[in-house]
């Protein structure tokens, strides 16, 4: 449709309009790693190597990657996070660091703690060891309800200045493509505007000249809102019913995998309330036993 389009004005208005390429940008990126020119293979190896190095403690591999200029992001579909690098080039981050969805976010949940203390232990087959429970309509009307709790106000894309920037740019743009006619006028306009604020008191605010004027006002001002935003995000999450709801979530999801037949009983009746605090008594006792055992 582009070639099309730039035929057209070529055979109306003469334009001399460049070709565009044949290949799509999908179809590029295909060649450049069946050529091995593409960067993914060298990202993808150099970020399981960073997960390794952190002892797989998904909050401090996401410090040290974004010292590295990645950055972790919520993806289109609900389940996916993606880690992009200063290029714009993105992964999706289950299958860098080699886990399930589901794992990653129980890690999101808990992302101070080794992977391997985090996420429940999964049914192997065996026949000493239960599968997990079936998710009941209390089950998932308790979770929905702990989401709109714990939904931070903004999402990750909102708090970035560079995507708050975006829908600015055509501003830009239009000063790039003005005549000579339509500068004499902003001069002229905000010319009046400065005899007005010197003569009458009248604040007016004067929108920038040249495009140089305009990327430096919109950096500033989108730096200044996602950085608002940010802060925004990390007080909600401390706030004390996020974290309370944080933690029932983490004690729903245990009860589904736990093999105390009490807290499986009161699961399956839909008794949330008494399964969480069964299994919250359950591992209460269970370092004090561990405590025990090491003292005899």
């Amino acid at each position: 449709m582009k070639q099309a389009a730039a035929h057209l004005k070529q055979a109306f208005w003469g334009e001399q309009v460049l070709l565009q390429a044949t290949f799509t940008d999908a179809a590029h990126q295909t060649t450049k790693r069946r050529a091995g020119h593409s960067v993914l293979p060298a990202m993808r190896a150099e970020l399981r190597q960073l997960w390794q190095e952190t002892g797989c403690v998904l909050q401090t591999f996401v410090e040290r990657a974004g010292e590295r200029g990645y950055l972790v992001t919520q993806g289109d579909k609900p389940g996916v996070w993606l880690i992009e690098n200063a290029e714009g080039y993105h992964l999706a981050l289950h299958r860098v660091l080699r886990l399930r969805r589901q794992d990653l976010e129980e890690l999101m949940d808990e992302q101070d703690r080794p992977m391997t203390a985090t996420l429940p232990r999964r049914w192997s087959g065996r026949g000493e060891t239960l599968p997990p429970l079936p998710e009941t309509s209390a089950y998932q009307t308790s979770m929905k309800k702990l989401a709109d709790v714990i939904r931070p106000p903004w999402k990750r894309s909102d708090c970035r200045a560079e995507l708050l920037a975006r829908p600015y740019l055509h501003e830009v743009h239009k000063l790039e493509s003005q005549t000579g006619e339509e500068k004499l006028a902003a001069l002229l306009a905000a010319l009046i505007m400065r005899f007005l604020a010197i003569l009458f008191g009248v604040r007016v605010e004067i929108p920038p000249l040249t495009a140089q004027a305009a990327r430096q006002r919109i950096e500033e001002k989108t730096r200044e809102l996602a950085q608002a935003r940010q802060e925004a995000v990390r007080a909600h999450f401390e706030m004390d019913g996020v974290q309370a709801a944080l933690k029932q979530r983490r004690l729903l999801r245990s009860c589904l995998v736990s093999q105390n037949l009490a807290v499986r009983q009161a699961m399956q009746a839909e008794q949330l309330e008494l399964a969480m605090t069964l299994l919250g008594k359950q591992k209460q006792t269970t370092p004090e036993r561990g405590a025990n055992k090491r003292e005899m």
